[in-house]
């Protein structure tokens, strides 16, 4: 949280309260569905192979960590909470 609350004070901000807050979040369709959703749009350059093969490496480098032994996938969402007001002049 603190090199959020910096950037926000670099650009003019006052900032009154700021907490970050880990908040683990399962993903019902996996991490292939959670990819083939939230990365659609750098991969849209792609053509359908390359996509897949983005997609399979990720998968096997995030499964380690991401993936329970039930075979469970979990996205480690960290949410920023905070109160910053812009400074007047």
């Amino acid at each position: 949280a603190d090199e959020y609350a910096d950037r926000l004070r670099a650009h003019g901000f006052q900032v009154r309260y700021i907490e970050a807050l880990e908040r683990p979040t399962v993903l019902p369709t996996g991490m292939r569905g959670w990819l083939r959703t939230f990365a659609s749009p750098f991969l849209a350059g792609l053509d359908a192979a390359q996509r897949q093969h983005v997609i399979d490496d990720a998968v096997a480098l995030l499964e380690p960590t991401q993936r329970d032994v039930r075979g469970q996938w979990t996205a480690d969402y960290v949410r920023l909470r905070f109160d910053a007001r812009l400074r007047t002049v």
